[in-house]
């Protein structure tokens, strides 16, 4: 996992896990801060799993293909997490890109909820393990 191991060396707590229902149990035990995930998750669609967070409003960031950023985009996406994602980022994506779009996320988020500014940040990566 390149991008859990990056983003892990350039400051951010990263919690990962390897599925759907991982992930689940990862967020019930430590809420993160931001979700990065690939909506084709091993063993659970991606809109299913943030169906299970409801009503939790931690921001998702989508990394996916072009071919679904660009339906997206031009108001074809079906998936709602597509259509209102916190962040976008199309694969392959540069691992400073990815860095910097986490810090936009979370600095939103801190401006829209002063109580989580004096809160250490943290992330969570739901990639495939070949990520």
């Amino acid at each position: 996992m390149e991008a859990a191991r990056y983003l892990d060396e350039c400051g951010f707590r990263v919690l990962s896990a390897a599925d759907g229902e991982e992930a689940l149990e990862v967020i019930r035990v430590t809420p993160p801060d931001v979700i990065l995930m690939e909506l084709t998750l091993p063993g659970m669609p991606a809109w299913r799993l943030l169906s299970c967070l409801s009503p939790r409003d931690i921001p998702v960031i989508v990394l996916n293909p072009a071919i679904l950023v660009a339906a997206a985009f031009e108001g074809k996406a079906t998936d709602p997490i597509l259509c209102r994602p916190a962040g976008l980022l199309v694969k392959p994506c540069p691992l400073p890109l990815m860095r910097e779009e986490v810090r936009r996320v979370l600095r939103r988020q801190r401006l829209q909820d002063p109580a989580a500014a004096s809160q250490p940040y943290a992330s969570m990566n739901f990639t495939r393990s070949s990520t």
